[in-house]
């Protein structure tokens, strides 16, 4: 294990996980599903930037091709103009004319756009002067066939402009999403369309981080439009009108937010709906017709502060010396196999709690000894087995093995040893090699954090010391990282008694720093949520209930990599950002888990 799993069982929010992977399921089909709208061919100008390319200094004509086609994309993407690449090469093996259109495999376009190049292959060209669509080509023009000079290139008829936007002027636009705040294009939100029989599919996203968006959505049609909510499958009707022979529909896009619309000539059972799980909203602003504040909160899990400093010695040999564990791991899996390993961990406890304590460790079983402040201590396990998860034995994972500290923490300077042998087959932070050892099982060990779990609170200097507290103070249930649990990893329950007014309603959620918020109606799941707005329709559910809200969060505040400088702005995380010494900071990154207070809106 080189750093946490992070789409299985060890996460809080699993249990919600099936939700997740059937909208995602079904995004995958509707994805495979029929055929795009694209009515315009952009060529690729590759082979433009390799004409002029020199391994020595920049191209020589100094033209960056590269940003003018990424410009040209984000344009295009922007004006919601489905497009296709053309590569070159491609194309001289599959392209051809059909009915005087460029055609490639099933789709034949209208439109072909060059963007500003310096050389096309002759069969671009010779395609390009067979062809009946618009050709458009944006300065500078290319003026060599293959790398050679040539003065015949511009088909007959062909537009030439000198810039990005007099391009997008001469291309078709079928749909469009205006921004209803200032009346312009809303260029964040993405939209594709798909023709599947005689079904016509429209996509919408807001790719916009932060910001909600009201939008006007025009499609050419004249068929009523249906919802498909990709959350949880049902078709639904929303509002909208017909105008100049288009469909507008008014909608508030959520940051990150997305909708699927289906026009069809069938009528499916379809009800009407006001909000989506996956982040849009339909028929105006929300009224708020109960704020619901005062819940009872509790959490479903033991608090746990990890160990992440430890000294390392190999074979007698001072390795690390109270430092990231981390720094170890390479001297650690450099050492043969059988070398005899000590690690030193130190954790702070200003009150000692009455309840048990207890202390994870990975592959715990296989070490040598275990101490606490000089007493030993051993596994729940013995040594030896199968490996099959019990919460009474194991934590999180089926390598994490408690040990019972009970009696064995004081006041004040904590300090832990491990002694085993190395036996483990990781050769770097990402990578392992085959066990070799078949006769016997590959006992293996490991020098990772610890962990000290129990009913307490975790004391925070500062986000870079911690200690543990029998004091708790009071939950602050908008964000417990703030009030005791700031590596708490587990689920949350928000619950108190309601009155749901008669006439259809729906349940907002407000502040949520979550995973997933699961709503439960006296005792029943009615849905569940993770995505803005955290709306919920409450069709069919009136007078007074039990109203349940159940949280849950993510192994990141426990398992890092959070003391990585500024990660929580990164856009991947792999084996190599844990060992990445060049960004380590002494002060802990944490995402919030809370939930502020919720409505009944209407």
């Amino acid at each position: 294990r080189d750093y946490p799993a992070n789409l299985f069982f060890q996460q809080p929010w699993w249990k919600d996980e099936k939700v997740f992977s059937d909208y995602l399921s079904r995004l995958c089909y509707l994805a495979a599903l029929g055929k795009r709208e694209v009515k315009v061919l952009v060529i690729h100008t590759l082979g433009s930037a390799w004409c002029e390319y020199n391994p020595v200094s920049k191209n020589l004509s100094g033209f960056d091709y590269s940003d003018f086609f990424q410009k040209l994309t984000d344009k295009l993407i922007e004006e919601k103009i489905d497009f296709h690449y053309g590569d070159e090469s491609i194309m001289e093996r599959h392209a051809y004319i059909k009915n005087g259109k460029i055609t490639i495999g099933d789709y034949s376009y209208t439109h072909v756009l060059v963007p500003a190049a310096l050389t096309l292959k002759q069969n671009t060209v010779d395609l390009l002067k067979k062809t009946d669509a618009s050709v458009i080509l944006i300065t500078p023009v290319p003026d060599r066939i293959d790398g050679a000079k040539d003065d015949d290139i511009i088909p007959y008829g062909a537009s030439v402009v000198n810039s990005i936007n007099e391009a997008i002027e001469c291309l078709p636009r079928d749909i469009t999403v205006t921004d209803r705040l200032s009346g312009k294009n809303a260029k964040k939100i993405m939209c594709s369309s798909k023709i599947s029989g005689t079904d016509k599919i429209v996509l919408a996203v807001n790719n916009e981080e932060t910001r909600n968006v009201n939008v006007r959505i025009s499609v050419p049609e004249t068929r009523r439009p249906y919802v498909l909510d990709m959350m949880s499958g049902e078709t639904y009707t929303c509002p909208y009108e017909i105008s100049d022979g288009c469909v507008i529909i008014d909608a508030k896009m959520y940051a990150k937010g997305s909708a699927a619309f289906l026009f069809t000539d069938e009528r499916p059972n379809a009800q009407p709906c006001r909000c989506l799980g996956t982040g849009v909203l339909f028929g105006g602003q929300l009224e708020i017709k109960e704020k619901i504040t005062d819940f009872d909160v509790s959490l479903t899990d033991l608090n746990v502060m990890p160990v992440n400093d430890a000294s390392l010695y190999i074979d007698g040999k001072c390795v690390t010396e109270n430092a990231p564990v981390s720094l170890g791991w390479q001297a650690f899996y450099d050492a043969k196999d059988g070398t005899p390993f000590e690690a030193v961990y130190k954790f702070n406890c200003v009150s000692v709690p009455e309840s048990s304590l207890y202390m994870a460790i990975e592959a715990a079983e296989y070490l040598d000894r275990i101490t606490v402040n000089g007493k030993n201590a051993a596994p729940l396990k013995e040594k030896g087995g199968r490996a099959v998860y019990d919460p009474e034995v194991n934590f999180l994972d089926t390598a994490f093995y408690k040990i019972d500290i009970t009696g064995l923490v004081s006041e004040g300077e904590n300090t832990v040893h491990i002694y085993g042998k190395k036996v483990n087959n990781v050769v770097c932070p990402g990578f392992h090699i085959r066990a070799n050892n078949k006769d016997n099982a590959y006992n293996t060990t490991e020098f990772e954090s610890i962990y000290i779990i129990g009913d307490f609170a975790v004391e925070n200097e500062n986000d870079e010391r911690f200690s543990i507290s029998a004091e708790k103070p009071k939950l602050s249930p908008d964000n417990i990282v703030k009030s005791g649990y700031p590596f708490y990893t587990g689920r949350m329950v928000f619950e108190r008694e309601i009155t749901v007014p008669d006439g259809g309603c729906m349940l907002k959620l407000n502040g949520v720093n979550a995973a997933s918020a699961v709503v439960k109606i006296d005792g029943e799941p009615i849905s569940t949520q993770f995505l803005q707005p955290f709306l919920i329709d409450l069709k069919g559910i009136s007078g007074r209930h039990h109203l349940a809200v159940e949280l849950a969060d993510t192994l990141f505040n426990l398992m890092g990599p959070n003391r990585v400088d500024n990660v929580l702005e990164m856009r991947n995380i792999s084996p190599l950002t844990f060992v990445n010494t060049d960004l380590f900071t002494e002060k802990y990154s944490f995402t919030d888990f809370g939930m502020e207070s919720a409505d009944i809106v209407k």
